[in-house]
């Protein structure tokens, strides 16, 4: 009986570092738009699982003036990772009716991207518009969720910044993403995307962080 017991203990010793390779987080971001006010939300799930990581986006945005509905988008993006290289990436959106669907897959030498009928290639460095982690301000080649655009881009590292978040002040990594316009990306030192701000015809949109969350999950 002793020895079965000995044995029991160390099974679950070494269950125990499986166990906690499986890691959820979950982010949720609110959208202001410095004329139409709150329009939405952004939910992050991310699930990392030793070199793999698995992102799903929603996307919830609804903008009205005097009750009348001037833009309507909810999304459903999902990202496939290995070892900081995109694998596979599924998007359904509805935007004002109307349906977007983008698939892509990297085949090895070039990540095939497909929209309806038609296919497009990109770099096999190429990420989602969707600064999930620090390594968005890396990227050399964007690709829109919606449409499967392709967006060259670049960035610059403006240090870090004292940045005014839900009334009080924070010191936050500050980086520049310029690609079909300029976005601001504000990092905490755990890498986390904290605020993101960038700017179109309407005026400037803010998405910043709500409620960050993380749980580890036990291996199956």
């Amino acid at each position: 009986m002793k020895a079965l017991k000995t044995l029991l203990a160390l099974s679950l010793l070494y269950a125990l570092p499986a166990a906690a390779q499986e890691h959820s987080e979950q982010f949720r971001y609110r959208i202001h738009h410095q004329l139409w006010g709150d329009i939405g939300t952004i939910a992050e799930d991310v699930r990392r699982d030793g070199s793999a990581t698995r992102v799903v986006t929603k996307l919830d945005i609804h903008v009205t003036l005097f009750g009348l509905t001037l833009h309507d988008a909810h999304g459903t993006w999902s990202e496939a990772w290995e070892g900081g290289t995109l694998k596979e990436f599924h998007a359904t959106t509805l935007v004002d009716g109307t349906t977007e669907i983008t698939e892509g897959r990297n085949e090895g030498k070039v990540f095939a991207i497909l929209t309806g009928s038609k296919r497009s290639e990109a770099p096999i460095d190429v990420q989602p518009v969707n600064p999930w982690s620090l390594q968005f301000v890396h990227a050399k080649t964007l690709m829109s969720p919606e449409t499967g655009r392709l967006i060259p881009a670049t960035s610059e590292d403006d240090g870090m910044i004292s940045v005014q978040v839900g009334g009080s002040s924070e010191r936050l990594h500050h980086y520049v993403v310029d690609a079909a316009g300029q976005h601001h990306l504000y990092f905490d030192a755990d890498g986390t995307l904290v605020q993101f701000e960038f700017s179109d015809i309407t005026g400037k949109a803010t998405i910043t962080l709500d409620r960050p969350r993380a749980i580890a999950i036990a291996a199956k």
